[in-house]
């Protein structure tokens, strides 16, 4: 949970300071203001190490939009949603249930009995294809399912998950629960 932490941390100060800026008057209430704001902060943040190596990835990456794109980079935009979704589904102090395999099984005996293709008995080490004619697919990895999970059964470790869905009728539900996947992750075969 390192990498939660950390990304919490890098966007909380980011964006905190940037209204700080905003209130004392050294930057203006604007996209071009904040978003320069936001590069050079992020560069200098890097050069004096403030943050873990687990999120030197993101703050190159928001470097290089920042400079190449300028106000376009959307470093603002970004944090913000980052803010939003690690917030919402970790936050701090929060004494949530962890998640179950029993709530997994559940999830994919739900899938089943809606007629889903269902693939988590294969190791998945490359690009996968899932050829479902035309029917909703889900696929996990058997290793990772394997290791994803205590002897409690309850989840430690990432674990991903592979939906196709031919209708947005699925992620509905997820984004009125303010789910973390980005509806632009998401596309529509009508």
């Amino acid at each position: 949970m390192s990498y939660i932490l950390d990304i919490k941390s890098l966007v909380d100060s980011a964006l905190a300071e940037l209204e700080e800026a905003k209130a004392s008057g050294k930057i203006q209430s604007n996209p071009v203001s904040e978003e320069s704001f936001l590069c050079r902060w992020v560069a200098q943040a890097m050069k004096k190490q403030r943050f873990s190596n687990t999120v030197a990835k993101e703050m190159t990456a928001w470097v290089q939009n920042g400079r190449s794109l300028g106000k376009n980079a959307n470093i603002k935009g970004q944090m913000l949603h980052i803010a939003k979704v690690y917030h919402t589904v970790y936050p701090e102090g929060d004494t949530h249930s962890p998640i179950t395999r029993a709530q997994f099984d559940e999830l994919v005996e739900k899938l089943n009995a809606e007629d889903w293709m269902i693939h988590t008995e294969y190791e998945i080490n490359r690009k996968v294809r899932v050829i479902s004619d035309g029917q909703h697919s889900f696929a996990v990895c058997s290793n990772a399912l394997a290791k994803c999970f205590n002897e409690a059964g309850e989840l430690v470790k990432p674990l991903s998950c592979m939906f196709v869905a031919l209708s947005l009728g699925f992620w509905k539900p997820c984004w009125k629960r303010a789910c973390c996947l980005p509806k632009s992750l998401i596309t529509s075969r009508s």
